[in-house]
């Protein structure tokens, strides 16, 4: 047996004599030595006599001692490990390295809890940043609904239709290429008291109504058919001359909205989306705030609440819940026959 091996790694810190008060230092040493190094009986007599048992493919022990303000103390056996770097693993990340290899898994293993730390860090902050923006959505919801129940609630329904007939990619594409389109968008979405909502609201119409890109009145030519209409159903002649009929939303509204058969949403569902829509602008919000909608508009707000989920941790509660309401809007999307939900 070798009468010196190497240390492999040390830690330092003050220590205070228990008997006299003096001040010292306390170092930790560790060093790995081979199986065989050992004395007939010595790692029988610390771990007992089952240890092989337990450990058959052991060849190498971690040690461990103590230098008490200048004391050094017997070396302790304290691990036994399959190979040298396997021993070395269990040494304290705060100890000093002194073996290369240690030195490298230590830099290693610094750079994995840094990653954690950053990757906490930011879910933290997303977190953080997705209850701002669900507490200023609820906000700018609350002033919506006192608008709609308002003197001048004409101004928020006329804005449903608007929105809910512009749910395509096409209008979509034309918003984003529109900068004004999308300021007067954001100040009507993100107005949070009833005047500054009627206000926004008010300036975005006037814009988007005007323009030949949006289409009058949700991609129709908005020419109404009186002799066709009643309290709950209206028709209208399409941009191809052929004639629609469906329900009515909202009887001030001057625009008409037709987009097929409106499926209507359970009372739990609806309010599920007003929890967690985007604002006035997104599909959840259209379905919500009207209790049904069009297939399409439906299952776009399945994947806009399964974009919401991806927010959350994977096995939190709400990533589970926006999940299962996006799975069964897209089911009732299907049911009611839109193609684009497989």
């Amino acid at each position: 047996m070798p009468t010196y091996l190497p240390i492999a790694a040390y830690m330092e810190r003050e220590s205070f004599d228990p008997e006299t008060g003096d001040p010292g230092i306390l170092r930790d040493e560790w060093r790995v030595r081979d199986v065989a190094d050992f004395a007939p009986g010595a790692l029988v007599a610390a771990w007992g006599p089952d240890w092989r048992r337990y450990k058959p493919f052991a060849s190498h022990v971690l040690e461990h001692r103590y230098v008490r303000r200048g004391v050094e103390e017997p070396w302790k056996p304290t691990q036994s490990a399959n190979s040298e770097e396997q021993a070395l693993q269990h040494i304290d990340d705060k100890a000093v390295a002194l073996d290369p290899y240690l030195k490298e898994l230590q830099q290693l293993r610094a750079q994995a809890q840094e990653k954690e730390r950053r990757e906490e860090e930011e879910k933290r902050r997303r977190g953080g940043e997705a209850d701002e923006r669900r507490y200023h959505r609820g906000r700018s919801a609350e002033a919506f609904k006192k608008l709609l129940a308002s003197k001048d609630a004409a101004w928020a329904e006329r804005w449903n239709v608007w929105i809910a007939a512009h749910q395509s990619d096409a209008a979509r594409a034309a918003a984003e290429r529109d900068p004004e389109f999308m300021r007067l968008h954001h100040a009507a979405f993100d107005a949070e008291t009833v005047p500054a909502k009627r206000k926004a609201i008010k300036e975005f119409l006037a814009y988007v109504e005007g323009r030949r890109e949006f289409g009058r009145f949700g991609g129709l030519d908005g020419l109404e058919l009186e002799d066709e209409m009643s309290e709950s159903r209206t028709c209208v002649r399409t941009a191809d001359g052929k004639i629609a009929c469906g329900e009515r939303i909202g009887a001030s509204a001057r625009g008409v909205m037709f987009h097929g058969t409106l499926v209507p949403l359970p009372q739990y569902a609806r309010s599920f989306l007003y929890a967690w829509h985007g604002g006035q602008a997104s599909a959840a919000y259209s379905v919500a705030s009207r209790g049904k909608g069009e297939p399409e508009t439906i299952f776009r707000a399945a994947l806009e609440l399964r974009d919401d989920a991806k927010a959350h941790p994977s096995r939190s509660k709400e990533r589970r819940e926006l999940d299962e309401m996006s799975t069964y809007l897209e089911a009732l999307a299907a049911q009611a026959g839109y193609v684009g939900a497989d």
